[in-house]
């Protein structure tokens, strides 16, 4: 991966307002490889990191964000504006070998049948483009005082979206002589949505009362369109969808004591479908489908205290969720995925925390997780761990040298719906270990990850093939990283 990236920050101050202009300009070029590691491989250490496609893999991709930030004061109301524009452009190309004229519509003059298009194959390069951008601002005004404290806002947002593929050098000197030597443009959208959202937010605490009681209200309005260009066999579809939602919130916060506080809260949240839940416009045989919105409803309660040096929390949560959108890897289409609802999941675990100052050299942190994300017929939903541990040890050698080491656990993961145990990935643990040294204005800082070079894996999928076949994508076995900083 090759990238570049351009920062550039301007602040503006008076007696009651603060003007911020920022630019954050980034581009990347990366040479990468889709396809995960066959089941048989994953445990090998050479045939893990062999692949033949790496070179035909490129992602292109230029990004530029600008945006003004607001903050004025006057006596207890305080006025906060971002006003942002985002900027993007870039494509992912690969190369195609023995595709068939139907599935890239190449019969541009509808020479052949739909099954002689079938029958006909070539190599080509292929792109896929997109050019977006999107603007907006949002304005929140605060009003607090003593016991009171009131939030209203807003997001006004404007998305378009300008996706087409195209391709060329095809092995087939007929395509040549039909489309030419350059860029063919098998297909080309352009995705709109207009957002409004507006919220408010209130926290009220009594006098001498040892609660804290906040209550939010959303309301969120999209308005969506998606117009597919009339190219070949495409047939340039026209969708158009609205959604309108509101969610509440309301929490409650009781301080029992200077150390000790519990939370309840309940929320409810709601998103609208991705272009690609309701139809594959890349793909111009693609017919739109209904998507449904999806929905959870939260619920959360808690404790944190607060002990000499110490300090630990602890939290129930139960999301249930309704519509889930899921997703596989697409195993005919890289970079892509094929989407499917679940009409009902439950997730819910326990998370906790704990940190201890021994004293001024030695300091603990762990955190960690339960987590059960289930089907209602009771199965794990693919790619989500049952539990995650960390453990970080910090020690101080001298004020200037420090050495940090992090273990991490990650339980078992199903990567299918059938929770098929041959194909999980097991349990796994890492060490990374590091340190910072800092002599006068100059520092250095060297962590070195998974130093027991431990074999692992992040993602997995599998598809019916003669057989179940599950693939992985493997995790950085061990690795070094160098810092140095000079301050002058």
């Amino acid at each position: 991966s090759k990238q570049r990236s351009l920062f550039l920050g301007i602040e503006r101050k008076s007696k009651n307002m603060t003007n911020q202009f920022r630019v954050l300009i980034g581009f990347e070029n990366t040479k990468l490889s889709w396809d995960g590691i066959a089941f048989e491989n994953i445990d090998n250490r050479r045939n893990r990191i062999s692949t033949n496609t790496a070179d035909l893999f490129t992602d292109n991709f230029l990004q530029q964000i600008y945006s003004l930030n607001t903050m004025f004061t006057f006596r207890n109301f305080h006025l906060r504006n971002v006003s942002y524009l985002v900027l993007g452009s870039g494509y992912y190309e690969v190369k195609k070998l023995g595709r068939d004229f139907y599935t890239y519509n190449l019969d541009k003059y509808d020479i052949y049948t739909d099954l002689q298009e079938k029958s006909l194959t070539t190599d080509l390069l292929r792109r896929k483009w997109i050019k977006n951008n999107y603007y907006g601002l949002i304005p929140t005004l605060t009003w607090d005082k003593n016991i009171i404290r009131f939030d209203l806002g807003a997001e006004i947002r404007f998305y378009s979206g300008d996706h087409f593929g195209e391709v060329k050098d095809f092995s087939d000197p007929a395509l040549i002589s039909d489309l030419g030597e350059g860029w063919y443009r098998y297909y080309r959208y352009v995705g709109r949505k207009n957002s409004i959202t507006g919220f408010a937010h209130l926290a009220w605490s009594p006098d001498n009362a040892p609660f804290v009681i906040m209550a939010d209200i959303q309301t969120q309005n999209h308005y969506w369109n998606l117009k597919q260009d009339v190219i070949v066999h495409g047939e340039g579809h026209k969708l158009q969808a609205d959604w309108n939602f509101i969610n509440p919130r309301l929490g409650m916060v009781v301080h029992m004591g200077d150390s000790l506080f519990w939370f309840i809260n309940y929320g409810k949240a709601q998103k609208e479908p991705a272009d690609n839940q309701i139809i594959n416009a890349d793909d111009v045989w693609s017919e739109p489908i209904l998507a449904a919105a999806e929905v959870i409803n939260d619920w959360e309660m808690g404790i944190n205290i607060t002990f000499g040096k110490g300090h630990g929390s602890i939290n129930y949560y139960r999301i249930n969720y309704l519509n889930e959108q899921l997703k596989n890897i697409d195993v005919k289409q890289e970079v892509e995925y094929e989407y499917y609802a679940a009409d009902s999941t439950i997730h819910q675990g326990v998370e906790w925390e704990f940190s201890h100052v021994f004293n001024s050299r030695l300091s603990l942190e762990a955190n960690g997780a339960l987590q059960m994300n289930n089907y209602t017929n009771g199965n794990s939903l693919p790619n989500s761990p049952a539990s995650l541990f960390n453990l970080i040890l910090n020690y101080s050698f001298h004020p200037d040298l420090q050495f940090m080491a992090h273990l991490k656990t990650i339980g078992q993961t199903y990567i299918d719906d059938l929770n098929r145990e041959e194909a999980m990935i097991k349990p796994y643990s890492l060490m990374d270990l590091g340190a910072r040294l800092r002599w006068n204005d100059l520092e250095l800082t060297l962590k070195i990850n998974n130093i027991f070079n431990r074999l692992y894996s992040t993602y997995g999928y599998g598809y019916e093939a003669n057989g179940f076949q599950s693939f992985y994508w493997p995790g950085a076995t061990r690795n070094a990283y160098l810092s140095i900083m000079y301050k002058l």
